[in-house]
């Protein structure tokens, strides 16, 4: 994993960072509606076990204690109520979904890091689901600029380079037996003269037009 690497995913971390309170504020507007007892039949129930006995433990009673893996659990869980609360299409779960494994991939990640295409497509779920929770303008910017980021370190890298070809020489190679480079030339180069490469006097090929410098 490369410095440049690192400073991505370190823009990723920060992303899910804002993303906890985008959610931890829509839950709060939106999951008490209807329901006085909200936080025992909308929130403790869809707990796993051990988020549970973590929020009894610290004794956590409000939406903004719980971390976001919990806050994706509630917000899964409780999808079919809150569109019908919100108006937030049914079908679009499925990037709430994609979030609890993004989420885990970045909080127990390898020393092998993140792979680049793999940031982008996070840094694309988690600018969905931010637009479609209304969050701030601000926070949508950031992930189109990882994104971009990605995009312009894809187009400069060196790897993308076109592959070098062999330069053609006139000369034989003196390692190469005689009946390889049979009519190879050795002097100038000509229209209709058979050359070879240098690096592999072998491959051989005729010449059909020669352009001088300048022309």
């Amino acid at each position: 994993m490369n410095f440049d690497d690192t400073k991505l995913i370190a823009l990723l971390n920060e992303l899910l960072q804002h993303m906890t309170r985008v959610i931890a504020a829509w839950l709060n507007t939106f999951l008490p509606e209807g329901d006085d007892q909200w936080w025992q039949n909308r929130v403790i129930p869809h707990m796993s076990y051990a988020q549970a006995r973590f929020a009894e433990a610290k004794k956590v009673n409000a939406i903004d204690g719980l971390d976001l893996a919990t806050l994706l659990n509630i917000l899964d869980r409780n999808w079919h109520v809150l569109t019908q609360n919100t108006g937030v299409p049914k079908h679009n779960r499925h990037y709430v979904q994609e979030m609890k494994p993004l989420r885990n991939r970045y909080a127990h990640m390898a020393s092998t890091g993140v792979d680049r295409d793999t940031i982008y497509r996070d840094a694309d779920t988690i600018q969905r689901l931010a637009k479609l929770l209304g969050a701030p303008t601000g926070l949508i910017n950031k992930a189109s600029d990882l994104k971009n980021q990605i995009h312009e370190r894809h187009a400069s890298n060196s790897d993308l380079k076109p592959p070098e070809f062999g330069e053609i020489s006139t000369e034989m190679s003196k390692e190469t037996a005689p009946d390889a480079t049979a009519g190879c030339t050795t002097s100038a180069i000509r229209k209709g003269q058979l050359v070879c490469l240098k690096r592999d006097a072998t491959k051989q090929g005729a010449v059909l037009d020669v352009v001088m410098a300048g022309e």
